[in-house]
Order: structure tokens, then C-alpha cells, then sequence
């Protein structure tokens, strides 16, 4: 490893980007930290379903299991970032800064320790995707559409007010800012929407 590393860190997982001086190209890890408690119960949920309850104290340290992968990826980078939302309950997406002075949207799905190498019908059911070394480029992923933003060196993100969104903006020399929905839109009402029909109902 070597050269410039960017990270970010969130909840309960690290993703790091670096060059790999062995294999002479770029790569991405991907960390995720579980408590490996063997059960989880918190003591009042226990108590409420008649469950022996377990002591909880902050000097005590659970089991942690740390999950790993690494990809490659094309493009150098030179900015991180991870999208938020207020409730946590929509899904990440990676901001990447590229050398290209363009921004790119990966969503964490691609970078989940956790993809098999062979997919299993449960691994299918809970939207895990096959393993693969190479992490995709997609094109109308690029949020900064075909501009560039001269020298960019730094990407912020911050929650909106609405659980689907979050503000992103993008510094260099220019200045650049979106409004990213990684989940889509679902908690903002259609252009189309009837609001006569819906206020006589």
C-alpha cells in the first residue's frame, strides 16, 4: 500500500481506498464491525417477554466479528465522502472524488463485506450481491452530470429534512451542489399527484 489513502467512517463500517503497489492498481476495503454477543436482547425487551435477562455494563467489552473485502477500482480518487439521513434509515451511498475533478455515486450495496462468493437463495432474499473483485463504474452515477469541479479537494455531505435526502457539496477552485436521494424519492410526493381528488376523499 501506498500513496494517498482516503477513508471514511460511519456507523459501523470503514471503507478505505488506497494503491496497491503489488498489483500495480487502485483499490477499495470495506470493514464491518457486529457484536457477536450470543444473544442480543436488550435486559427490558427481556423482561417484557419473560426472558432470563443479561447485565449490560460499559467496562465490559462484547465479542466483535470484523468482516472484510477488498475491490479494484478504475478511476483514482482523491475525495471521500458517505451520504446520511436523519433516521438512518435510507440507504448510503459512497461519494467519490475523482481525479477527473468529477463526482461519483457508489451505493454501499457494492461495497457490503458480506457478498458471497456463491450466492445462496438467502443471500438472495436479503439483496446481497455475487461477489466481484471489480466495483462498477456506472455512468449516470456520476452526480456532477458531465461538468467538472477545477482542483476539487473536499466533499461534505449533510441530512435534509425529508429521510430521503441529503445536501452534497463539492469543493475546489468551483463550488458544486446536489441534493442526493440514494433510496429514491419515496417519502416526497409525485409532480402528479391529485391533490383535488385527495382533499374531497
Amino acid at each position: 500500500m501506498q500513496g494517498p489513502v482516503h477513508a471514511i467512517v460511519s456507523e459501523n463500517f470503514v471503507v478505505y481506498y488506497y494503491w496497491n503497489m503489488e498489483m500495480m492498481r487502485n483499490e477499495m476495503s470495506v470493514l464491518e464491525i457486529y457484536d457477536d454477543s450470543p444473544t442480543r436482547t436488550h435486559p427490558m425487551v427481556a423482561t417484557i417477554f419473560g426472558e432470563e435477562p443479561r447485565s449490560i455494563s460499559s467496562f465490559a467489552i462484547p465479542p466483535l466479528r470484523v468482516l472484510g473485502q477488498s475491490y479494484f477500482i478504475g478511476p483514482s480518487i482523491k475525495a471521500m465522502a458517505v451520504s446520511g439521513s436523519l433516521q438512518g434509515i435510507t440507504s448510503k451511498q459512497i461519494i467519490l472524488g475523482t481525479v477527473s475533478d468529477q463526482v461519483l455515486a457508489m451505493d454501499k450495496k457494492y461495497l457490503d463485506p458480506r457478498r458471497p462468493v456463491k450466492a445462496t437463495k438467502d443471500d438472495k432474499e436479503e439483496g446481497l450481491l455475487k461477489y466481484n473483485p471489480h466495483l462498477p463504474i456506472i455512468p449516470h452515477n456520476f452526480i456532477s452530470y458531465n461538468l467538472q469541479i477545477a482542483n476539487l479537494r473536499q466533499i461534505w455531505t449533510s441530512p435534509a429534512r425529508l429521510e430521503s435526502t441529503s445536501h452534497l457539496l463539492a469543493v475546489g477552485i468551483d463550488i458544486f451542489y446536489t441534493r442526493i436521494m440514494p433510496s429514491k424519492s419515496y417519502d416526497i410526493i409525485a409532480e402528479d399527484f391529485n391533490y383535488v381528488s385527495d382533499a374531497t376523499a
